[in-house]
């Protein structure tokens, strides 16, 4: 544990670091689920910094759209059910550098050629993989380095020589 637990209202905050030195944050609601327009419906919401310049090239190269914007110093964009946070490096407890994410889309060729267009740093082409992902990887203007990955069919991991976990059995 970083920080926290801390109430916020009616929920408890806190962070993390994990095994790689990520820091993750953590949201806890407590009794009945509380849906509130500032915060995604997302369970993880990886946080980058940089906010100016950020906004501008993570929706015109990754296809994300702003949800809000605190001034210069913080804003939520999102992408699908999901999203990110983008914090200034100097007013939050973000770690700074690069980290590794990745995004669930719908096309992963279209996905890539909107970035390559856009001036994205191509890390990897489109390519199919035993487990029925297509997947493809680029590098964004704040050296994170985002890939992307599209279903194109339903395996059992068993089908591709992994096991099922507790959590596919659910």
């Amino acid at each position: 544990m970083r920080d926290g637990p801390m109430p916020d209202g009616p929920r408890t905050l806190a962070t993390i670091i994990d095994p790689a030195g990520n820091l993750v944050g953590l949201a806890a609601h407590g009794g009945a689920h509380v849906d509130s327009r500032t915060m995604p419906s997302a369970n993880v919401i990886p946080a980058l910094t940089d906010v100016a310049a950020a906004i501008e090239w993570m929706s015109g190269a990754f296809g994300f759209v702003e949800r809000w914007r605190a001034g210069e110093h913080r804003a939520q964009m999102a992408y699908g059910h999901g999203a990110i946070v983008i914090a200034d490096r100097d007013t939050s407890d973000i770690t700074p550098g690069p980290q590794s994410i990745m995004l669930r889309v719908n096309d992963a060729r279209a996905h890539h050629d909107r970035a390559r267009d856009f001036g994205a740093t191509i890390l990897d082409e489109p390519r199919d993989f035993p487990y029925a992902e297509r997947q493809d990887a680029a590098r964004d203007l704040g050296g994170h380095q985002w890939s992307f990955t599209e279903s194109i069919a339903d395996l059992a991991p068993e089908d591709w020589g992994a096991a099922s976990g507790p959590a596919i059995h659910r």
